[in-house]
């Protein structure tokens, strides 16, 4: 399968994340890769093609335009921030899952971070414990599978067959002027197409599969681990939101053991 691959990025600040995210997505055995990345200075990393632009917003944008211009050209794209560790095994269940689902729905991920002290619990940083209950549908069945969706859609990332790709252009505003969209824009780049973000218009319906073993193979490493570990330099996360836990520093999310008794 051909995959053209969009990457983020501004500054050298994630560069190292970026180096193992191309890492990652070179290896992968199965699928013929192309690897763009979009920043404002070139990581210099192999087997990818640097694109340069002027301001970070433009970087997770630009994928947008180069996604319409090469529909025809591949099977399956993917978008992606530059701390973003999808591996291939991710992209293999999408593919077996995505196919089953109607037009208007897609196959999503959950972010997850690891404690530094605590390898062994991943914790879903976009599955906040308050305000409200993160889920906001269960026991959506489709063609025997049965799947969920969440109040927060945002992801970091996305991927698209040719054929969904095709119906979130021509449903919405995909090419929108990224300077109309006000606050919220980086994230807007990966998560405005869906359905459940409240800052765009998307078209699609993200679900996830209730089946634990099939749930653990969306999962995608958010690599900084920045929401649930406090900075080395001991500088505590900013308190900008209500699911931040100002004693702790750091971000109050469901993990993945407590999900499973939700779904």
């Amino acid at each position: 399968m051909k995959i053209l691959i969009s990457i983020a990025t501004y500054g050298t600040k994630n560069h190292t994340f970026l180096k193992r995210v191309v890492e990652c997505y070179n290896s992968f055995n199965n699928h013929d890769i192309t690897i763009h990345i979009h920043g404002t200075i070139d990581p210099h990393l192999s087997d990818s093609k640097f694109i340069d632009h002027v301001n970070p917003a433009n970087t997770v944008y630009f994928h947008r335009n180069e996604f319409v211009d090469n529909l025809n050209k591949y099977d399956l794209f993917i978008f992606s921030e530059d701390d973003i560790l999808v591996n291939e095994h991710t992209v293999n269940t999408y593919l077996k899952y995505d196919s089953k689902l109607p037009l208007n729905c897609t196959l999503g991920f959950l972010r997850f971070e690891q404690l530094r002290e605590d390898a062994n619990i991943k914790y879903l940083i976009d599955m906040w414990k308050v305000p409200g209950h993160p889920i906001s549908e269960t026991d959506i069945k489709i063609e025997n599978e049965s799947y969920f969706s969440v109040v927060n859609p945002h992801q970091s990332c996305y991927i698209l067959t040719r054929d969904k790709l095709k119906y979130v252009i021509e449903n919405s505003n995909y090419l929108i002027d990224y300077n109309t969209l006000g606050t919220n824009i980086l994230e807007s780049a990966s998560s405005g197409i869906f359905i459940e973000w409240y800052h765009g218009t998307g078209v699609l319906k993200k679900l996830l599969p209730t089946n634990i073993q099939v749930l653990e193979q969306c999962l995608i490493e958010h690599l900084p681990g920045n929401h649930m570990n406090v900075p080395p330099d001991g500088e505590l996360l900013p308190n900008n939101n209500t699911n931040y836990d100002p004693v702790q520093g750091r971000t109050t999310t469901y993990t993945l053991s407590e999900l499973s008794n939700l779904i």
